[in-house]
């Protein structure tokens, strides 16, 4: 016969545990809507030109093709999405732009660029070297002066390869301090067509192609018009 006592002596089972709710998942933060992209193109005189951007402006050039479409092959690889036409201002503004440089003359005004993609640094590089006039020139080392970076003439040369906006933003002006002509991510025969156009000839002629409007005349490398 078993003893009451061993019954009173035992402990008492414990309670079961509330289970712990789970965790809530967190929501997950809003999606920025991805900016809308758009792209065109643009025929000139030394061949056809795309362009490429965002609402704000433009922000991407690639240049030159020889046909319209090698130019829209390229387009819908660098700009897999986008619409072909921007917003109508721009694309005024751009067109007028490049009849202007192309026939000769001193575009009146840019269409708006979008530097959005690039570091502080070299926004400020492209933004001074925008402020380069037509038929004039600055050196990599004034550029570096101008931004505050005095000893910076090969980090200017660093941030203007990154320039997606070439002709527009006018990288092909900067020279070497020592006059000579310096690197242009278009190959040196376009800088030096680039600069024949608006009139700055170097001794080593420019890479002659009949597309071509001349309207250069003899100017001396010393000589920078209106550029201090």
């Amino acid at each position: 016969m078993k003893d009451e006592s061993d019954k009173t002596s035992r402990s008492p089972r414990p309670a079961p545990r509330t289970p712990r709710p789970a965790p809530r998942t967190p929501r997950p933060a809003p999606r920025t809507p991805r900016p809308v992209r758009w792209f065109d193109l643009v025929e000139s005189p030394a061949g056809w030109i795309v362009a490429g951007g965002e609402m704000e402006g433009v922000d991407s050039l690639s240049f030159p093709f020889e046909d319209r479409k090698a130019a829209l092959w390229t387009a819908s690889c660098d700009h897999a999405g986008a619409g072909e036409g921007g917003p109508e201002a721009i694309m005024a503004a751009l067109h007028e732009w490049f009849n202007d440089y192309f026939s000769g003359r001193s575009p009146s005004a840019s269409p708006p660029i979008s530097l959005a993609q690039h570091s502080p640094f070299t926004r400020l590089v492209l933004e001074e070297t925008a402020k380069v006039p037509w038929g004039t020139y600055a050196t990599y080392a004034e550029i570096a002066r101008r931004v505050g970076r005095p000893a910076g003439a090969r980090a200017v040369g660093q941030a203007l390869g990154r320039n997606q906006a070439p002709l527009i933003i006018p990288c092909h002006r900067i020279l070497a301090a020592n006059g000579a002509i310096g690197g242009f991510g278009g190959g040196l025969c376009w800088k030096r067509r680039l600069l024949k156009l608006e009139g700055i000839e170097f001794a080593e002629p420019a890479c002659e192609d009949s597309r071509w409007p001349s309207t250069a005349r003899s100017l001396s490398l010393r000589e920078r018009v209106g550029v201090k």
